[in-house]
């Protein structure tokens, strides 16, 4: 009993201090001495009940006591570190830098049509949170450019050949400000936002703070509605393999999200790229992101490195905390292409259509999220709108 009741203060003591300690040793000695404390106390009133001086009582207790988060503790620093490499040559080619209202370095990329015929520049924003721009967007962003739209792709804030923020700096209100900044830097009042999966998530946040900032809007296998997060559904696709972590994967995670002063101490931004880069190089097939009655699995698309777990986590949180919107966000434009087994959930992208009343849905039978491996047939898609809806943009 005194055991139990020590374990379990080492437990509460340790979620409870996360947030505010100073120092990673800190952090697991204070709930394993409040665990074996609490213990040693408790069963001095128990000891002679069985038999036991106070003080052989007390000693067993505690060390029963800190056997779990001490031996979760041990395992968690003997796991072994994960196999690291450097990304080479960007497929993308040369990009420029903005620095943004908010501090960040943001690498992008300008795409002209061969005819213009809009001023109105359509805007990626990738998937994620912490992923880049591909070369596979470019090749698909040619459908607007054959429509006459210049094309702009940026790698946001903490990912690609963008720099890295402090943890705490990732959160959804700077990421529309950088967003915002590469508005200016264009030069223009207007842009069409091309959001696929976080990046319709993005989208969505920017028009909401900015709605007379926005053209028409494009969301591609949107992602979670802000505030508004529902549990994915893969059961329609081909999940299978994939990744695996490790009890030192499972640590940075929790210090990401519950003792984030501390997670840079114990892998950094640098650090945690350059495992991700290391476990791409391996990887030759992608999971999930097609039908599962499809039996040719799906090649990895390629990618340049640069994925980054820090605003992976600390913008889908902020996102998924959001106020919730009521009504209408915009009555401009909107495309909503989304495929049949697409592991989001189809409410969601309902909930999309409510924020945007004038949108053009469009559901593929067949495709997963992303439409990797369609790129041809979402670039038609999008070439198409694009020819039509927003060819009255100035």
């Amino acid at each position: 009993m005194a055991a139990a009741i020590g374990a379990a203060l080492s437990f509460g003591v340790l979620v409870l201090f996360a947030p505010i300690a100073p120092y990673f040793w800190l952090l697991i000695f204070l709930p394993l001495l409040v665990g074996g404390l609490a213990a040693a106390g408790f069963a001095r009133f128990f000891a002679r009940r069985a038999g036991l001086s106070r003080l052989t009582g007390s000693s067993l207790a505690a060390i029963v006591a800190l056997l779990p988060l001490g031996g979760i503790v041990t395992a968690m620093l003997v796991s072994p570190f994960q196999p690291r490499a450097e990304p080479g040559p960007d497929p993308r080619g040369p990009h420029r830098l903005l620095r943004s209202g908010t501090g960040a370095s943001i690498a992008w990329w300008a795409l002209e049509p061969e005819r213009p015929r809009h001023r109105t520049p359509v805007v990626f924003l990738h998937g994620g949170p912490g992923d880049l721009v591909r070369p596979r967007d470019f090749d698909v962003g040619s459908g607007f450019r054959d429509a006459g739209f210049r094309t702009v792709f940026y790698d946001q804030a903490g990912g690609g050949a963008s720099g890295d923020r402090p943890i705490g700096e990732y959160t959804l209100a700077n990421a529309v400000a950088d967003l915002d900044s590469l508005r200016a830097a264009l030069g223009t009042d207007k842009i069409v936002l091309w959001g696929q999966s976080w990046g319709a998530s993005l989208a969505t946040a920017y028009v909401r703070a900015h709605p007379d900032r926005v053209a028409a809007t494009i969301l591609e296998s949107p992602g979670d509605f802000p505030g508004e997060p529902l549990p994915l559904d893969y059961s329609g696709t081909d999940t299978k393999g994939g990744f695996k972590p490790t009890l030192r994967d499972a640590t940075i995670y929790l210090l990401i999200g519950h003792a984030p002063q501390l997670a840079e101490r114990w892998q950094s931004q640098p650090y945690t790229r350059a495992t991700h880069q290391a476990r791409s190089a391996t990887t030759t097939h992608i999971y999930g992101y097609q039908c599962k009655d499809v039996r040719k699995p799906l090649p990895r698309p390629l990618s340049p490195g640069g994925h980054n777990l820090y605003p992976q986590l600390r913008l889908q949180s902020d996102l998924e905390t959001q106020p919730r919107i009521g009504g209408t966000l915009s009555s401009a434009p909107t495309l909503l292409v989304r495929g049949g087994c697409d592991f989001i959930p189809p409410a969601t992208a309902a909930r999309f259509v409510r924020a945007f009343p004038a949108t053009t849905r469009i559901d593929v039978p067949g495709r997963g999220h992303g439409f990797f491996g369609h790129d041809a047939e979402l670039r038609r898609i999008l070439n198409r709108y694009a020819l039509t809806t927003l060819a009255r943009l100035p």
